[in-house]
């Protein structure tokens, strides 16, 4: 209590052995306590070196309480574990020793484990700091081989706490028929008393035996009454508490064991994947309507997800990864059911943690370059993909095409009680779907799935009311629903569909258009909406031109042509974007040039849709508006003056201030950064599609 509380002149005599006075060499005076000969985190600490030769945990906990709550609570204490070389290792040897943990039916027997567990989670504390200290030092962790060293954290930590239900159940019927008008919550102990783990636990049982004591049915004949029943039920509240404490320490250890050199230990690797799927696993057996059940399932999942996230990063490949896919698509299908009903509200957080834990499981399944390029063969990859394309096709019908329309309803219910997360997190989701090998070969179910819930209608319509729907000024549902749209448009039988459905006449007509329309956007302009909707063009709608040329050819090919020439003002913005310096008759001097990844991606688009349209000689095609030579000429000026263009290079958001720090590893192109490699790939792609005859 000490330790943990504001009482920091006492916390810090005892912790250290001195007084504040004493510390900084003044003398004592009379009234002052004298130093003491060993501080009592020494005492501890020294105590925990020799903890195989304290037998009874009930003596091992408070140690361990004392010690964990020192280093919460004054960080300063961490630096003195080092000293006591073998206290780290002495704990993990106790740890080691311990039997595993097994349920029991005898009173003693849970109260054993109510310790021991208590134990593990004090323990894993301990070490999580330790760990922690070692990595912010710089120096070598103690620990060892991690995988062998906790064991017993990897098969017990996540499991679903053991509630007896229908103890508690029985318990109440029993004493409320006993004394009506009363409730076992009457005897509840309050917070202003420490709780002691075992018999005692959660009701105060010395309080009801004052007042029923002389009640044989309290007593019973052979000491079997109630009390017996409630000293059960406080064990096992005590069980449950101990089992949470665990999970919570275990959490922070075995996310603090991610921060180590992941990518050399596959065992490691291995035990972390299966705790993701054991968290997983729990949820679906948990079975429990209280709402601390229901929180302990939402911190499972964000649990599981930090682990997978930790292992992506870390390059892992190990097959274990591919198994969470099915794993985690049986937890949302026993929390959504059928999807027809509404998601209650308090579960939205579960749910999402769940989605962002899904989609990290789809990339699993999702080919690297080198397995691309290594085998091209549609049928073979279909057939090594086989067993997860069904749950894929489940995802595509479930989470994307009716999500999608129920988070779009919600939207128009409730702006601004709307996350546009959602909505991002659905069209990830989608996009990594699409990248499973072998999903080419079931567009024509997808397709069916998408027109079934009519998909690309509730997306062109999301888009139409987007300007209405702006969050403080900003339409970003206009650039979701345009990015999903344009996601929907990279399966070629998709992209017919919507041409077939005059998806670019919906495009057109909406709102939000108008404000594209008037040629004062860009990547630069003032305001989050005109930003918005500069993106709007740059990241929607040009590319979707493009996937609808490619998949339906000539027969849009004037449709798109006329589309364009209604940006004009766009157009002549785009093709002088890249002006070199002093060329331009129309800006000023003093006006100073900056060069974006978007705009040179913009400008890319372009040239690639100008090359296109004009690829098709047989057919009246309206000119685009576009100055296709004057681009080529600016290009190839900053193509030939790099060190000026390195200078003009602006990162615009978070991905390209990422981009501009990385500046290691192999870079092409003379590039300093990864930002300017990225802008020089897209301006020799511009130079060398309007270089090349049509």
């Amino acid at each position: 209590m000490i330790v943990s509380n504001k009482q920091q002149w006492f916390a810090n005599y005892l912790l250290t052995g001195k007084t504040p006075r004493d510390a900084v060499g003044s003398k004592p005076s009379n009234g002052d306590s004298p130093a003491l000969d060993k501080p009592l985190l020494t005492v501890a600490l020294e105590t925990l070196s020799s903890i195989q030769d304290i037998p009874n945990k009930s003596v091992v906990l408070p140690i361990l309480e004392f010690v964990s709550l020192s280093q919460n609570f004054w960080p300063w204490t961490v630096y003195e574990s080092p000293k006591h070389g073998g206290f780290i290792k002495a704990i993990l040897e106790y740890v080691g020793s311990l039997p595993p943990l097994q349920p029991s039916t005898k009173l003693e027997g849970s109260i054993n484990a109510c310790l021991q567990t208590k134990v593990l989670a004090y323990i894993a504390e301990l070490l999580a700091m330790h760990l922690f200290h070692s990595r912010q030092t710089g120096t070598p962790s103690s620990m060892g081989n991690l995988y062998d060293t906790l064991q017993h954290y990897f098969r017990f930590a996540v499991g679903v706490p053991s509630l007896n239900s229908s103890l508690h159940t029985q318990l109440k019927r029993n004493f409320e028929a006993r004394y009506p008008g009363c409730t076992p919550q009457d005897l509840k102990r309050t917070s202003l008393e420490d709780r002691q783990v075992g018999k005692d636990y959660f009701y105060d049982l010395p309080l009801a035996d004052k007042m029923l004591c002389l009640d044989q049915a309290w007593t019973g004949r052979k000491n079997d009454g109630l009390r017996l029943e409630f000293e059960t039920a406080n064990v096992n509240l005590s069980l449950v508490d101990a089992q949470i404490a665990l999970f919570h320490s275990w959490k922070i250890l075995a996310i603090e064991t991610t921060c180590t050199d992941l990518s050399k230990d596959v065992k490691l690797q291995q035990a972390l994947i299966k705790t993701s799927i054991d968290c997983l696993v729990a949820n679906s057996r948990s079975q429990y309507q209280e709402e601390i059940f229901s929180r302990l399932c939402h911190q499972r999942a964000d649990f599981a997800l930090i682990l997978t996230q930790r292992l992506i990063e870390a390059k892992c490949t190990d097959p274990g990864m591919k198994h969470l896919l099915k794993k985690s698509w049986e937890t949302i299908r026993e929390l959504r059911g059928t999807f027809d009903r509404e998601l209650a509200k308090e579960d939205a957080p579960y749910y999402r943690s769940l989605l962002k834990l899904l989609f990290i499981s789809i990339r699993a399944h999702s080919p690297n370059t080198t397995e691309v390029n290594a085998n091209l063969d549609a049928s073979v990859r279909m057939s090594q993909s086989a067993p997860i394309i069904p749950v894929i096709l489940d995802v595509i019908k479930y989470v994307v095409s009716t999500g999608f329309r129920q988070i779009a309803s919600a939207i128009h219910e409730n702006a601004a009680g709307s996350s546009p997360e959602d909505i991002g997190l659905i069209t990830g989701i989608f996009q990594s779907c699409l990248r499973v090998p072998g999903i080419e070969l079931c567009q024509s179910q997808i397709v069916s799935i998408m027109a079934a819930n009519g998909t690309a209608r509730v997306a062109t319509t999301l888009f139409s009311w987007s300007d209405s729907l702006a969050v403080e000024g900003d339409p970003v549902y206009g650039e979701l629903s345009i990015l999903f749209l344009l996601e929907l448009s990279t399966m070629p039988l998709m992209a017919e569909q919507l041409a077939i459905d005059g998806i670019l006449g919906h495009i057109a007509s909406a709102n939000i258009t108008s404000y594209i329309r008037r040629g004062n956007v860009g990547p630069f302009a003032e305001g989050a909406g005109l930003q918005r909707c500069y993106s709007i063009w740059q990241r929607g709608i040009l590319p979707l031109l493009l996937n609808l040329l490619d998949a339906v050819q000539a027969s849009i090919a004037v449709e798109v042509a006329l589309f364009l020439n209604q940006f004009a003002p766009l157009l002549d913005q785009s093709s002088k974007a890249l002006e070199a310096p002093e060329s331009s008759r129309t800006m000023s001097q003093a006006q100073t040039i900056f060069i974006s990844l978007s705009m040179c991606s913009e400008v890319h688009s372009l040239a690639l849709l100008n090359y296109i349209l004009n690829s098709f000689p047989d057919l009246e095609v309206p000119d685009v508006k576009w100055d296709a030579p004057a681009v080529l000429e600016n290009v190839e000026f900053w193509l030939g003056a790099r060190a000026i263009l390195r200078e003009k290079i602006v990162p615009m958001g978070v991905r390209d201030s990422e981009l501009a720090k990385q500046k290691h590893g192999t870079l092409s192109y003379g590039a300093i950064t990864r930002l300017e490699e990225r802008i020089v790939d897209e301006l020799i792609g511009i130079r060398d599609i309007l270089g090349a005859e049509p």
